[in-house]
């Protein structure tokens, strides 16, 4: 009897041990860049046997295999300096006391055996130190960028024993979970990165936190700016091109008629993609004006000739003595947006606009007048990467004008070529002079595109 418990000990103790070997997954390299993971099952001279995660057995030859390794680390890739400067990203196949042995692309036979004393040091490039900040309506989620390329971060969370799913990307260590949380409720959060090869990493560490319930106010964090603001020191912008065309209704003196232009010019916004309620936006835009009125019906063109109809269309021609000026019209518009909807892809935002314009004639030196007003934008930014905006904005304004100068009007049945720049051909140019102050309101739509580049502006921000 007095043996029974020692044998018992042995006997539960290679149980453990029996089963804890049973339990340990294999990954088996082969010589052709294959991998097989698995548990080894049964093993000789000739070949071993795997039993593979779908509960299906395969037989391996070894003189097919390469190595087997009893650790996951190999699957997250490395960022490698050496000695001498040089940077590249890797995985560590394999490692003994002086070597790496590095492969550049994990499923390429193809590898590279470097000595220790070559290198200066070795970091896996996956996120870590992931923490979860309690925010109005969700989380606000950061972790420590790793080294080397990195394309973009997604964010994976679940609720319960359910699986992970993706609920949120960014181009910054740092990102917002609203969509989808429920008031008082557990989460479970992990964040893998995609670089430029569209490797994706292992998971970060994983983080457990509980949404607010209605009349919760958020704690204060003091190493956390949490809500989306921009981290300290850095100015976030975007700015670049655009394109333009506007067309409206004005009635000046009296007399109603349609005005034109189209040009371009230079927006500055202060958030084509970060997750802020609220953009300032001012463009500068330069413009060739066109001026149209109608002193009975407002019809021209082939809808006269079409309908049998006759309609008189004064087309305003600026002059300078003889020389005719094509009026030319600088605007400063000033808008605010409210975001919409707000997501990593896209803002579609709406907000006022106040608008001033200053109307001269620069091949003439000419001043003609200005004008000012309201109006309201609509705008859609598409955020393409981590650096360009395509953005495309319309917009509704009411501007009152006021301008004085020497000037001549054609009154034809159609419009005149010359009147938006194409020379007189078949249509006579009949002129009369006068001076005139031409002022009144005029109600326009105006339509821009263009491409913004964005400085420390992105949607985690």
């Amino acid at each position: 009897m007095r043996y029974r418990r020692p044998l018992i000990a042995i006997l539960t103790a290679g149980c453990a041990i029996a089963l804890a070997v049973t339990a340990r997954a294999e990954h088996v390299f082969l010589k052709d860049g294959k991998i097989i993971s698995g548990r080894v099952q049964a093993e000789n001279k000739e070949a071993v046997t795997l039993v593979l995660p779908e509960g299906d057995t395969r037989v391996v030859p070894r003189a097919n295999i390469l190595r087997t390794l009893y650790s996951e680390d190999f699957l997250s890739k490395s960022v490698i300096q050496l000695t001498n400067g040089e940077n590249f990203e890797g995985f560590i196949v394999n490692e003994s006391r002086k070597e790496f042995t590095i492969r550049k692309k994990l499923y390429d036979p193809d590898e590279q055996v470097i000595p220790k004393d070559q290198i200066s040091f070795t970091a896996r490039k996956r996120p870590s130190q992931l923490v979860a900040r309690l925010i109005r309506g969700g989380f606000l989620l950061k972790w420590n960028k790793p080294l080397g390329s990195v394309k973009k971060f997604v964010v994976y969370m679940r609720e319960g024993d359910e699986p992970y799913r993706a609920v949120a990307e960014s181009y910054a260590p740092q990102a917002e979970v609203r969509r989808g949380v429920k008031e008082g409720t557990a989460y479970e959060f992990q964040v893998r990165l995609v670089d430029n090869d569209n490797y994706e990493s292992p998971p970060s560490n994983e983080v457990k936190a509980t949404s607010l319930r209605k009349g919760e106010t958020p704690p204060v964090y003091k190493d956390d700016d949490a809500g989306g603001k921009t981290e300290k020191g850095k100015i976030s912008l975007a700015l670049g091109p655009f394109g333009s065309a506007g067309i409206g209704q004005q009635w000046w003196n009296g007399k109603s008629g349609m005005a034109g232009n189209a040009g371009g010019g230079i927006i500055i916004d202060t958030a084509a993609a970060k997750n802020v309620l609220m953009n300032y936006r001012t463009s500068i835009h330069l413009a060739q004006d066109y001026n149209f009125r109608y002193t009975r019906r407002p019809m021209v063109g082939f809808v006269n000739n079409l309908l049998g109809t006759t309609a008189n269309t004064t087309v305003t021609r600026y002059y300078r003595g003889k020389d005719l000026v094509r009026p030319m019209s600088i605007d400063l518009s000033q808008a605010i947006g409210f975001g919409l909807v707000r997501t990593p892809l896209v803002r579609f935002w709406l907000g006022p606009d106040i608008v001033l314009k200053l109307v001269t004639g620069f091949d003439k030196k000419l001043y003609l007048g200005f004008s000012g007003g309201l109006g309201v934008v609509l705008g859609l930014n598409i955020n393409l990467g981590k650096l360009v905006t395509l953005t495309f904005s319309g917009s509704c304004r009411a501007l009152y004008s006021y301008r004085y100068t020497e000037y001549t009007v054609i009154k034809s049945n159609d419009v005149v070529p010359s009147s938006v720049g194409l020379p007189d051909i078949f249509f006579p140019d009949p002129r009369k002079k006068a001076n005139d102050q031409n002022h009144g309101l005029g109600i326009y739509g105006q339509l821009n595109i263009g491409v913004l580049f964005r400085i420390n502006d992105s949607y985690a921000m």
